[in-house]
């Protein structure tokens, strides 16, 4: 389901396992109710990361002229608000990982801003690689990667994806 947020699939800060139990039944029969087409096939229970991440999204998509594009914005939910992104024919080298990311008219908030510590630039980057070198070795199978949200820790806490929307085509015999 892309935008689980918004199907109500998504429960934060549950603190103990009745919290937990309660949430999986709550988010069934909401997203049931706001998707009844969708084939559920269970829940993904996460570590809750700290406060004071920032929200990142890294994307794939096929561009008919350009082949697979890597695409890195600021946003988590609100990526299509801000629609502050970068993007670069796959695949990219270190230098484009750190141009992406300076890019951004908010890079300024990933460098730390009003008493907020910089994000783990190395490890965004290093991400941005490692996405980049994924979708080169699926070539043509990959219709769609969307890693929303990455949180993003301080520097040295790295940079995690939270969810993960992964649309490959069936392989051709």
């Amino acid at each position: 389901i892309p935008h689980k947020t918004e199907a109500g699939g998504v429960r934060l800060d549950l603190a103990d396992e009745q919290a937990v139990r309660s949430a999986h039944a709550d988010i069934l029969d909401t997203v049931r109710q706001r998707r009844p087409d969708a084939a559920i096939e269970g829940v993904l229970v996460e570590k809750m990361f700290p406060a004071g991440g920032r929200e990142i999204l890294i994307g794939v998509h096929r561009d008919e002229a350009f082949g697979p594009v890597l695409t890195v914005g600021l946003g988590g939910i609100f990526v299509e608000v801000l629609q502050d992104v970068a993007h670069r024919a796959i695949p990219i080298e270190p230098h484009d990982a750190r141009e992406m990311l300076r890019e951004l008219k908010g890079f300024a908030l990933l460098q730390g801003v009003r008493g907020q510590a910089p994000a783990d630039l190395a490890a965004l980057q290093e991400l941005l690689l490692r996405v980049s070198r994924f979708a080169a070795a699926k070539g043509p199978r990959l219709r769609e990667l969307d890693l929303n949200p990455v949180w993003v820790g301080r520097e040295g806490e790295g940079a995690v994806p939270l969810d993960a929307l992964v649309v490959l085509d069936p392989p051709s015999h």
